[in-house]
C-alpha cells in the first residue's frame, strides 16, 4: 500500500507513490534520487490505524502501486533528477548569498553615521519644516540601494515590485466583482416582453443572485487574499521596509488605559510637590524639620523623573501607533475612491432604469461603471495604493528608528561619534527574497508541529496549549535548574492530573510515529533559524531548495497560503474583514443598494400582480436609494478601519489560543463559529470602533501630555527652592565642616 502524502516527484514532473512495507518503521530513502513531498500531514488511514489529525481520507484502491510499476518510476527519476550533491551545492549557495547579503550584510558605522545626524536633524525641526529627502537617500544606502535599485524595487504594473505586487492584490476582489454583474447581464439577455410578462420570476432571479454573491463574497474574496498576499510577498522580496522595532507599538486601548493610570499618578505626584512647597515656605531655614524636608524632595525625586519618563515613551508610542494605524487607510484610499464609484454606479443604474421604466437602460448602466471599476482598480488604485503603503513604511522606519545609545541621546548631534551608535536592529529593517521565502517555508514546518503537537495531545486528552505547557514544566524538571514557582507547579499538578495514559495498540503505534516526527520537524526548526540548512532532514531540505531558490514561486505560496488557512486566528479574522467590508455597518456594503432595489422590484412586481399599487411611491424609492448610497460611500471610505480591526482581532485571537482563552487547535474547527460570528459582528462595526478608540486615545493622550508640562514646570519650581534652601544650609554649616562633610554636603545640593 502507497502513503497518501508522501509524493515522489521529479523535474519533469512526474510523481510516484512511494510504497512503505512497515506501517510503523516507513523504511529509509536511500536513493538520493527521492524526495518526500510532506504538505500535509501524513494520513494513516490506509494503514489501517486511525486517521491523523488535520489528515484527508482517501480510498486505498484510487492509489494502489505494483512493484513493477514502483521500480519504474524509480528508474525514471533516477535518469530525470540531478543528484544530491548537486542540490546539496545550490543549497549551500543560496545559504551563503542570503547570510553575506541579508542577514549578516556589513553595516558600517562610517555609513551609519551621516543617516543618524540627518534624521535627528530633521525630528529637531518642526513638523511642516521637515524633508527626509536626503535621510531616505542615505539610509538606503546603507542597505545598498541606489535610485536605479529603488525604480527595480518598485517595478510596474505586472513586472513585480511593489507595483506589480498591487496588480497581483487586485486581482482577489475582481471574481466576485464580476459575480455580481450576474443578474444584470442575464436580465440584459431577456427581452422587454418578458420581463413584463412574468416580472415576478425575474425579480427572484434578481434577488436571489445578489444575495447569493453577496453572501460568497467574503469566503471567496478571503481564500483569494490569503493566495495572492502570500504571492505578494515573494514579489516585493527584492526589497521593502521590514520595519523597525520602534514601530511595534501596542494597541491603542493598551496605551489609553496606561496613560490614564500615569496620568493619576502624576497628579498625586504635583500634590506631593505643593505639599512640600507650602513645608519650605513655612519650616525655619536651617532646622532639622528642614533638612528632613530636603530628604523627602530627594526621595520624591526618583519617582517623578520615572513618571515624567514613562510618560514621555507613551506619548512617543501613542505617535508611533498613530503612524502605524494610517498607513492602513494610505493603503485602502485610492481602492476606497473606486468602491464610492462602484456605489454611486449601482445607485445610478437604479434610479435609472426605475425613473425610465427600463430595466435594460439601469443595466446597461452597472454593467459598464462596473467594467470601468475594475479597470480602475486593477491597473491604478491597487498599484497606487500597495506602492504608496511600501513608501509611507519605508518613512515611517526612516522617522522612528533609534540607532543611538541610550546613554548617548543627550549628545548634541554634532558631537556624535560611531562609538555612540547601536546599529543591531539596522539590519532587520530590510528584506530580501530569500528571507521571505525562508520565513514562508518556516510557516509551513510550524503548522506541521501544530497538526503533531494537536495529535499527541488528543492521544492523552490534552488540548494543544496544555500539551506544550506540560512538555515545558517537565523540561523545566528536567534540566539544571528544576526548581518550580508556585504558579508553574500548580500548572503541573493540574496538567499531570489531566493527562491519560497512552491507550494500547494501534494508538501506541500512532503515539510513536508522531512523536518522531515532531521531534524531526521540531530538530528541522532549529536547524533553520541558526542557519544550519545543510542539517535539515532530506526532504525538508529539498523543499527548502524548492522554497528558497525561487524557481516556483506560486507553489511556495499557495503552500504558505494553506498554512495559513488552517489558523483559525488567520482565517476568521480574513473571513471577519471581508463579511465587515460586504456588510459595513450592516447597510454600507457597496452592493447593498443593487440588493434594495432587487428587493424592491420583488415587492412591486407581487402588489402589480395583484393589481395593486406598489407600497412605496417611486419618488421615495429614489430617496432611500440614495440614502442607502451615502451610507455605502461612508462604508467605502471606512476600509482602513477594517483593515486594522483585523490586524487587532488576529493578534488577539492569537494571544488567546495560546494562553487557552480560545481553542488553541489549528485546522477547520466548528467549535469556533461562535467566536467567528463575534468577530464578523465586530469588523462589520470596524468604523464606529476605530473613531471611539481615536477619541479615546486622543483625549487620554492631551490628559497626559498637559499633566506631565504641569507636573515637569511644579518639579522645576520646587527644585529651585530646594536648591536654595540646600545652598543657605551649606553656608551656614560651612565654617564647621571638615573637607570631607562639606563634599557630601555639596553631592547632596547637587542630587535635590
Amino acid at each position: 500500500m502507497a502513503h497518501a502524502s508522501q509524493q515522489i516527484s521529479s523535474s519533469s514532473g512526474a510523481h510516484a507513490v512511494d510504497n512503505l512495507s512497515d506501517a510503523q518503521n516507513p523504511r529509509p530513502v536511500s536513493d538520493s534520487h527521492v524526495k518526500i513531498s510532506t504538505t500535509t500531514p501524513p494520513s494513516r488511514a490506509l494503514q489501517h490505524q486511525p486517521r491523523m489529525p488535520g489528515e484527508f481520507e482517501r480510498p486505498a484502491e484510487l492509489i494502489e502501486m505494483n512493484e513493477t510499476e514502483q521500480h519504474d518510476w524509480q528508474h525514471e527519476l533516477e535518469t530525470a533528477e540531478e543528484p544530491q550533491n548537486v542540490q546539496d551545492a545550490k543549497l549551500q549557495g543560496i545559504l551563503d548569498k542570503y547570510l553575506t547579503n541579508e542577514k549578516n550584510r556589513e553595516m558600517p558605522p562610517e555609513v551609519v553615521l551621516p543617516f543618524v545626524r540627518e534624521q535627528l536633524t530633521q525630528l529637531a525641526r518642526p513638523e511642516n519644516q521637515r524633508n527626509w529627502a536626503e535621510a531616505e537617500r542615505l539610509y538606503l544606502e546603507i542597505h545598498g540601494v541606489d535610485g536605479a535599485k529603488l525604480e527595480e524595487i518598485k517595478g510596474g504594473l505586472f513586472k513585480g515590485g511593489w507595483i506589480g505586487s498591487g496588480s497581483l492584490y487586485a486581482l482577489s476582489g475582481q471574481l466576485m466583482t464580476f459575480a455580481s454583474l450576474i443578474p444584470a447581464i442575464y436580465t440584459a439577455t431577456v427581452s422587454a416582453e418578458a420581463l413584463k410578462k412574468d416580472p415576478v420570476h425575474y425579480a427572484w432571479i434578481n434577488l436571489g443572485t445578489q444575495l447569493g454573491v453577496s453572501l460568497a463574497t467574503p469566503f471567496v474574496n478571503s481564500a483569494m487574499q490569503i493566495i495572492m498576499v502570500a504571492r505578494q510577498e515573494l514579489m516585493r522580496g527584492e526589497g521593502q521596509s521590514a520595519r523597525s522595532k520602534e514601530m511595534k507599538a501596542r494597541g491603542y486601548d493598551e496605551i489609553s488605559t496606561e496613560m490614564t493610570e500615569v496620568t493619576a499618578r502624576m497628579d498625586a505626584a504635583r500634590a506631593k510637590l505643593d505639599e512640600h512647597r507650602e513645608a519650605l515656605q513655612t519650616l525655619p531655614q536651617g532646622s532639622p524639620a528642614a533638612q528632613a524636608r530636603l530628604a523627602l524632595i530627594e526621595a520624591d525625586s526618583e519617582e517623578i523623573v520615572g513618571l515624567l519618563a514613562r510618560s514621555g515613551d507613551l506619548a512617543h508610542e501613542f505617535q508611533v501607533r498613530h503612524d502605524v494605524i494610517n498607513l492602513n487607510y494610505v493603503g485602502q484610499f485610492n481602492q476606497s475612491l473606486v468602491r464610492v464609484f462602484r456605489s454611486v454606479v449601482n445607485m445610478t443604474s437604479a434610479v435609472a432604469g426605475l425613473e425610465t421604466a427600463n430595466t435594460h437602460l439601469g443595466n446597461l448602466i452597472q454593467i459598464g461603471g462596473t467594467l470601468v471599476a475594475m479597470g480602475g482598480q486593477q491597473f491604478w488604485a491597487a498599484p497606487a495604493d500597495v506602492a504608496n503603503k511600501e513608501q509611507k513604511t519605508l518613512g515611517a522606519t526612516i522617522m522612528s528608528t533609534r540607532l543611538v545609545r541610550p546613554e548617548s541621546r543627550n549628545k548634541p548631534i554634532g558631537e556624535l561619534e560611531e562609538a555612540d551608535l547601536d546599529i543591531s536592529d539596522l539590519s532587520k529593517q530590510w528584506k530580501g527574497p530569500i528571507s521571505t521565502a525562508k520565513g514562508q517555508f518556516q510557516e509551513y514546518l510550524d503548522i506541521e508541529i501544530a497538526y503533531c503537537e494537536q495529535g499527541l495531545g488528543d492521544l492523552v486528552n490534552l488540548e494543544p496549549h496544555e500539551f506544550r505547557r506540560l512538555e515545558q514544566l517537565e523540561n523545566k524538571q528536567a534540566s539544571d535548574d528544576p526548581v518550580l514557582d508556585p504558579a508553574e507547579q500548580a500548572d503541573l499538578t493540574r496538567l499531570l492530573a489531566k493527562r491519560n495514559a497512552v491507550p494500547a495498540g494501534s494508538k501506541t503505534e500512532l503515539h510513536q510515529h508522531l512523536s518522531e516526527r515532531l521531534d524531526a520537524l521540531r530538530q528541522d526548526v532549529r536547524h533553520l533559524k541558526a542557519d544550519n540548512w545543510m542539517a535539515l532532514s532530506p526532504e525538508n531540505r529539498a523543499s527548502l531548495l524548492r522554497a528558497v531558490s525561487g524557481d516556483s514561486p506560486w507553489s511556495l505560496s499557495a503552500q504558505t497560503a494553506w498554512a495559513r488557512m488552517r489558523l483559525p486566528a488567520d482565517f476568521i479574522a480574513q473571513i471577519a474583514q471581508r463579511f465587515g467590508s460586504q456588510f459595513a455597518m450592516i447597510f454600507a456594503g457597496t452592493n447593498m443598494p443593487l440588493i434594495l432595489n432587487a428587493l424592491f422590484r420583488l415587492v412591486t412586481a407581487y402588489k402589480r400582480e395583484e393589481g395593486k399599487e406598489p407600497p412605496i411611491p417611486n419618488h421615495w424609492r429614489d430617496v432611500l436609494t440614495v440614502a442607502f448610497m451615502l451610507i455605502a460611500v461612508g462604508g467605502a471610505l471606512s476600509a482602513g478601519a477594517g483593515v486594522n480591526d483585523k490586524i487587532t482581532q488576529r493578534s488577539k485571537m492569537k494571544s488567546d489560543a495560546d494562553s487557552g482563552a480560545m481553542s488553541s487547535r489549528v485546522g477547520f474547527q466548528p467549535s469556533l463559529a461562535g467566536k467567528a460570528l463575534k468577530a464578523i459582528s465586530q469588523a462589520m462595526f470596524a468604523f464606529p470602533s476605530a473613531i471611539r478608540q481615536r477619541r479615546a486615545i486622543d483625549a487620554a493622550s492631551t490628559g497626559n501630555n498637559a499633566s506631565r508640562e504641569r507636573l515637569a514646570q511644579q518639579w522645576g519650581q520646587l527644585g529651585q527652592q530646594a536648591a536654595q534652601l540646600a545652598d543657605h544650609l551649606s553656608d551656614d554649616e560651612g565654617d564647621d565642616e571638615e573637607n570631607g562633610e562639606r563634599g557630601s554636603r555639596s553631592g547632596e545640593r547637587q542630587r535635590v
